[in-house]
């Protein structure tokens, strides 16, 4: 007799879990509700809105399906990282001398005891109760919310505001470009989980040189240009490295590395062009304003198609050694110029960029030595193990009058924060704080790597950013839902997926109206 075999229908507990990391991924990125005024407040009374929905639906739907057939993972290592995390911060708390902040966060950050205990719950349901094959949706999602912000961020780079959100904040050009999500740093990290989703997603599956999925990457990668975070191109860089160091890379992978490379090239050369003749929010910065010289854009654009006619006009070879060999040189000569800035006294005008000191990376340098002064000489071995208590760097950094216009000297405001989301947990969650943070994300990218490594490498990207930026409720959630998946085993494409949006449209639904009452 011959077996056929039938997909069940998702289960209510599934369906749940599915619905918040969908809710999350579409949620928090775009929601504006009254423009960038308590924009990180905004965003993060959605994720307490939606996690406690979730928490009371999962009950629900416990009683509900209690006969049905549902899936569910055993909690892994990373989750126990978690728990170490939020415990370690929970005895800072308690020690903490402002523990208003060092629970709920600083109003203009949010990185209090409360951020980490709601990702630590969302990390929990979406490992335990997600369903197998949701990966290719929940990416899809997020590419496509990310093309959406994208959009909207180029419009504004050009003095079109859709959303109406720049009506009390910068009128007219403005230093800082913004959109949906808050300014560079949180945009470029929303990029650095984006990019290499495509890009990945683009080599390893899709069927056409320039098809569909090329101009999915290409579009997202283009949000660089504007954009304009360091931060954001190193990290995208170092992801899409990684991703073509597969031993599944052939000579045809590199040719579609080189079209975006080209289709980048060119919509950097195009942008600079078109702001000599229309207005632009902002001037280019740093790599995309470098890329657009049209010597440097247009010598890249044909030395790239030049490799692309050689590569494709023959049958495609493996290359990961050739690429990892190349990787390797490149990163030992940028160590080598790294240490001969800060050791060469009086070197090269061209090094001076690499050259640590207190205007280094935009004052970061300020910060970064003061805050490790403060960690190493200041504070007690109890105050060394646990930290002072989430979101208190402020206060290390501006203890008095005098240093806060030090600050506003160098960097045209105060810092409050370190900008630098490791040194951050050091001061904040200590020497145990640390560890836990380091350990989760190791768990997460070595897991991801030998299961799904499109994952890993949207994982690492933002790793590479976060070392030079900051978290926040728009964008850090989604580190966890990602990391979440990377436990899931591989899949068919997940069926019924429109009853999952669905369920997360009542979620987020449930939750907006949930945001006036909570903090």
């Amino acid at each position: 007799m011959k077996y056929n075999y039938v997909r069940q229908p998702c289960h209510p507990v599934n369906l749940v879990a599915d619905a918040l990391a969908l809710a999350l991924v579409i949620g928090l990125p775009l929601y504006l509700p009254n423009g960038y005024v308590g924009l990180i407040g905004s965003k993060f009374s959605l994720l307490l809105g939606c996690v406690a929905v979730a928490l009371v639906s999962l009950a629900v739907a416990y009683l509900v399906g209690r006969h049905g057939k549902k899936t569910v993972r055993r909690m892994d290592a990373g989750f126990l990282w978690l728990v170490g995390l939020c415990c370690v911060y929970t005895i800072a708390w308690l020690f903490a001398e402002d523990r208003y902040t060092a629970l709920w966060g600083l109003s203009g950050r949010k990185n209090g005891l409360v951020l980490l205990l709601a990702c630590t719950a969302v990390y929990a349901i979406v490992t335990l109760y997600s369903s197998p094959g949701i990966v290719p949706l929940v990416s899809d999602v997020l590419m496509a919310v990310g093309s959406v912000v994208t959009l909207v961020s180029w419009l504004n780079f050009w003095m079109i505001d859709p959303l109406d959100a720049y009506y009390t904040f910068l009128p007219e050009r403005g230093e800082l470009f913004l959109g949906t999500v808050g300014n560079v740093n949180f945009y470029g990290a929303l990029l650095c989980l984006c990019v290499p989703l495509a890009v990945g997603t683009y080599l390893r599956r899709g069927k056409h040189l320039v098809g569909g999925r090329f101009w999915v990457a290409l579009w997202l990668c283009s949000g660089l240009i504007p954009c304009g975070s360091d931060a954001s191109w190193l990290g995208c860089t170092i992801a899409v490295t990684v991703l073509c160091c597969s031993h599944k890379t052939t000579t045809h992978t590199l040719a579609r590395v080189g079209a975006l490379i080209a289709g980048l090239s060119f919509c950097a050369v195009f942008t600079r062009l078109m702001a000599n003749v229309c207005q632009a929010r902002t001037e280019l910065r740093t790599v995309s304003a470098w890329l657009g010289m049209p010597v440097v854009g247009e010598t890249l654009l044909l030395a790239v198609l030049v490799c692309m006619v050689w590569w494709l006009r023959r049958p495609p070879q493996p290359c990961a050694k050739w690429v990892r060999g190349a990787a390797l040189v490149v990163a030992v000569g940028i160590v080598l110029l790294i240490a001969a800035a800060n050791l060469w006294q009086n070197g090269p005008g061209l090094l001076a960029p690499l050259q640590f000191n207190e205007r280094w990376a935009q004052n970061r340098g300020y910060a970064w030595q003061k805050l490790w002064i403060i960690y190493t000489q200041d504070t007690t071995w109890w105050q060394k193990l646990i930290g002072l208590g989430a979101d208190s760097v402020r206060q290390c950094l501006n203890p008095d009058v005098e240093s806060t216009r030090y600050m506003i000297l160098l960097n045209g405001e105060a810092f409050d924060s370190a900008h630098n989301e490791f040194l951050q947990h050091l001061v904040c969650g200590g020497l145990l704080g640390l560890l836990c943070w380091c350990g989760f994300l190791a768990t997460v990218f070595w897991r991801s790597c030998q299961s799904r490594p499109i994952l890993a490498a949207a994982i690492l990207g933002y790793m590479v950013q976060s070392f030079f930026s900051i978290s926040m409720p728009g964008v850090f959630p989604l580190i966890f839902v990602l990391a979440a998946l990377t436990a899931t085993a591989y899949a068919p494409r997940a069926e019924q997926n429109g009853r999952r949006l669905a369920g997360a449209a009542f979620l987020l639904f449930a939750a907006a109206l949930m945001v006036p009452y909570l903090p």
